[in-house]
């Protein structure tokens, strides 16, 4: 993903993004602190039972802090990704 970010002239991003709501932590794989928009790998599976319960927390924490993060899957189309992306980071005018 990252050579595919360089690729398509996509500003630098930093890895392993450690966000914390003062009581628990989650990480965002790749993104960009400024504009709080992130990319993480997506497995392709189903969560199921406390799994997705996990997930859920976790993504109301990175919603809570003001962060937007893509997933994104090895099977998934890197085009339609880059141009949501894009979309995003100008909107928050990165």
């Amino acid at each position: 993903m990252r050579l595919l970010l360089h690729d398509a002239g996509f500003p630098r991003p930093r890895t392993k993004i450690l966000l914390c709501d003062g009581s628990q932590m989650v990480v965002i794989g790749l993104g960009w602190d400024r504009a709080k928009v992130g990319l993480s790998f997506e497995p392709e599976r189903h969560l199921i039972g406390s799994r997705l319960i996990q997930e859920l927390r976790r993504q109301a924490i990175v919603q809570r802090l003001g962060w937007l993060e893509f997933g994104f899957a090895s099977t998934q189309h890197g085009r339609s990704l880059l141009s949501a992306l894009r979309d995003e980071l100008r909107k928050r005018r990165y």
